[in-house]
């Protein structure tokens, strides 16, 4: 689902006039194990040719076909591609497919924000994004929060409104009553998770004395903590439970007596890893010289 944001984004930088953009993908999905996944494109005609004949940053058609919809002249393009259901679920973070369930992960907030941008960009009158997916299975569906087509039991459809849907929405489609929602929205959600964590209470490049304190905090949770390649028990930091660090996890550090440069490391369940680069100062401990008395006999 993440390309269907970046296709978006290249829309944005040509759709400077009116016109709509179509956005499809359609998945078949089969019960040996295999997907076909279609990506549809379709750019209104009249929008891209007054682009390229007013403005220097033309929009490159190749490869688009000239089809009709509704009436109205679109340049379409249609990219088909078959695969496993388990090599797209790795490739895709924003899906989560399988044999009887298809689940789609939408980020409202990015869609809306490019929908805003492409309003303010535009000379005359916003540009109409459409955005859907279709899920054929082989068996008939039994839940969903789609629209099942009424000939086909086993095909369904989602569209994506800009008014309505808020936050991450969750599409979802099961062909069997043996499944559980909220384990695979949980799952896909936490598939689909690119915020690295967050470290605090150190700064990179800075030089501390013989100890420092940090906080560590994930949105999805945190999976390692790694100083110098050596890990940190988790049982050995501190849930912080109130005040502004609230929800971080305390780490304390103190080095030897030698100088440290010191790598934090922290990575998320997602696979997320984010660094800081400090160095210690370590302790000196000064040996008094005692001179040997001379004893004569």
């Amino acid at each position: 689902m993440k390309k269907v944001l970046l296709l978006l984004l290249c829309v944005l930088g040509a759709m400077t006039l009116v016109g709509c953009c179509e956005l499809r993908n359609e998945f078949v999905i089969k019960k040996n194990g295999k997907v076909t996944v279609t990506e549809k494109q379709a750019y209104a005609k009249e929008a891209i040719d007054r682009l390229n004949k007013n403005s220097k940053n033309k929009k490159s058609m190749k490869g688009f076909k000239v089809t009709k919809i509704n009436g109205k002249e679109f340049y379409v393009n249609e990219v088909t591609k078959e695969t496993t259901i388990k090599k797209y679920n790795k490739t895709d973070r924003e899906s989560l497919l399988d044999t009887d369930k298809a689940i789609f992960l939408v980020n409202s907030k990015e869609m809306n924000n490019i929908t805003k941008e492409v309003d303010e960009t535009s000379e005359l009158s916003a540009v109409d994004i459409k955005f859907s997916v279709e899920v054929t299975f082989e068996d008939n569906i039994v839940e969903t929060n789609g629209k099942i087509d009424e000939d086909k039991p086993n095909k369904v459809e989602f569209k994506y409104d800009k008014e309505k849907d808020k936050g991450d929405v969750v599409w979802y489609a099961y062909t069997s009553t043996n499944h559980n929602l909220e384990a695979d929205k949980a799952k896909l959600i936490k598939k689909s998770d690119r915020q690295i964590p967050t470290i605090k209470g150190v700064k990179t490049g800075k030089t501390y004395k013989n100890k420092a304190v940090f906080y560590v905090k994930d949105n999805i949770g945190i999976k390692s903590i790694k100083l110098n390649k050596k890990k940190v028990s988790l049982k050995k930091t501190k849930l912080i439970k109130s005040g502004k660090r609230k929800g971080y996890r305390r780490v304390r550090f103190k080095t030897g007596r030698k100088r440290q440069s010191i790598v934090v490391t922290v990575k998320d369940y997602s696979g997320n890893t984010s660094s800081k680069f400090f160095s210690m100062k370590g302790t000196k401990r000064f040996i008094k010289k005692v001179k040997k008395a001379l004893v004569v006999y």
